[in-house]
């Protein structure tokens, strides 16, 4: 047979792996029913023009197109552009499908409207270590809250599902995008250099204070360079990082914006705070997606490259979509990096009972396998065979280690 492996970057999933993911969804989505979110689901498939709208960032270049239906030798002939041959494209994420979801939905919906989704997305990356093709999306998100609470009530959820399966050692790192744009500014970007800015300052993890410093020159002048650098060397120190933004301050939203980091810390840390996570306030904190407006947040873990989980406040997009402005805000747990955490962590998985039975007694063994589901218990009915100990090592390699041996019906 010829090669039979998966595309490149897609994955089978084996039983005992896929046991252990549903048993990690199963606490997750525990935790977050515990604060009263609902669980949805939306198609795979999404009209370009919702994937395509902008809010997607660069993730809109890795999106798979679906070829529309029907198309002739002629109308390929005749495309002027690929996008001329589709119409639909497979979601990237679950937030530009949420937007869309709200909007058309909304009338049956609660305001505000607290929403779960698991589910897989699909994009068009170079495969490599921890990053695939298809992977697994866990998020919440609150619309229809404009105020603060959305943003503490998603964080603590957050914290309270990666605790149920034992993520510790964290760092929450919070930060808002009006205080960056305001930052920007003051060191001398013009409104539209602003997002090519911050994307070298987004680098700073990557290439280093020195490496922001270079590329700023670069492309805009020494100037503005000295001013990035001086801004993000007194970053460094995290006992003067809130007077430094303060003392750079310059609209109403970026005082907005420092005012509503200062709440929504005090919130986090209040009740016993957030533990076993750390805050921390992080002005250098850019994330990537566009349609942030507000608050931002990231949590980083020792063992993890990157952050294992994200989010912010995304208040315009379902405006767009609709037409009527909702405020937004979301949280993603990035769950094959946290399965790649939880690699070497046993996870409860509920356990199988094997019944061994003899050929004979079938019957006998249905009945009482019927009578242990009954009780909640997990029953897999297996004939007994003479060489029992190669029997009980094929089943204890299925993961299988409680059996229950039936005995013979007496002849």
């Amino acid at each position: 047979m010829s090669n039979v492996v998966p595309p490149r970057g897609m994955r089978d999933i084996l039983p005992a792996q896929m046991s252990r993911r549903l048993a990690v969804i199963n606490s997750i989505m525990d935790a977050y029913r515990q604060y009263g979110y609902e669980v949805i689901e939306t198609p795979a498939l999404e009209s370009l023009r919702f994937l395509q709208s902008g809010d997607g960032g660069d993730n809109e270049k890795l999106m798979y197109r679906v070829m529309k239906r029907g198309l002739t030798e002629d109308s390929l002939s005749a495309a002027a552009s690929p996008d001329d041959l589709a119409d639909l494209g497979l979601r990237y994420d679950l937030t530009v499908p949420l937007a869309r979801f709200f909007a058309s939905n909304r009338a049956q919906l609660p305001t505000p409207f607290r929403a779960i989704q698991i589910g897989p997305v699909w994009r068009a990356e170079r495969p490599q270590r921890g990053r695939y093709r298809q992977f697994t999306q866990c998020d919440i998100d609150i619309l229809g809250e404009p105020g603060i609470a959305a943003e503490v009530e998603l964080v603590r959820a957050t914290v309270r599902a990666l605790a149920s399966i034992g993520i510790a050692d964290g760092t929450l790192r919070i930060n808002d995008r009006r205080i960056l744009i305001d930052l920007m500014t003051s060191c001398g970007f013009a409104p539209e250099d602003v997002p090519a800015a911050l994307i070298q300052v987004d680098k700073i993890d990557k290439i280093g204070v020195d490496g922001v410093h270079e590329q700023v020159a670069q492309r805009w002048n020494r100037d503005r360079a000295d001013a990035v650098r001086e801004l993000l060397t007194a970053f460094a120190d995290p006992d003067i990082r809130r007077n430094v933004v303060a003392n750079h301050m310059q609209s109403e939203e970026g005082q907005l914006g420092l005012a509503a980091i200062d709440e929504t810390t005090r919130l986090l840390t209040a009740a016993g705070g957030i533990t076993p996570l750390q805050l921390s306030f992080d002005p250098t904190l850019v994330r990537g997606m566009g349609y942030y407006t507000g608050t931002i947040f990231e949590v980083t873990h020792p063992a993890a490259a990157g952050s294992i989980a994200g989010g912010g406040r995304y208040d315009e997009m379902i405006g767009r979509i609709s037409g009527t402005a909702t405020p937004a805000c979301g949280f993603s747990i990035g769950f094959e990096r946290i399965m790649e955490l939880l690699d070497e962590t046993p996870i409860p998985v509920r356990e199988t009972t094997a019944l061994l039975h003899a050929p004979a007694d079938l019957e006998r063994a249905i009945i009482y396998a019927e009578q242990m589901r009954a009780q909640g218990d997990r029953v897999l009915t297996v004939v007994r065979v003479k060489n029992r100990r190669a029997q009980l090592e094929r089943l204890a390699a299925q993961g299988i280690h409680h059996i229950v041996d039936l005995p013979d019906t007496p002849s």
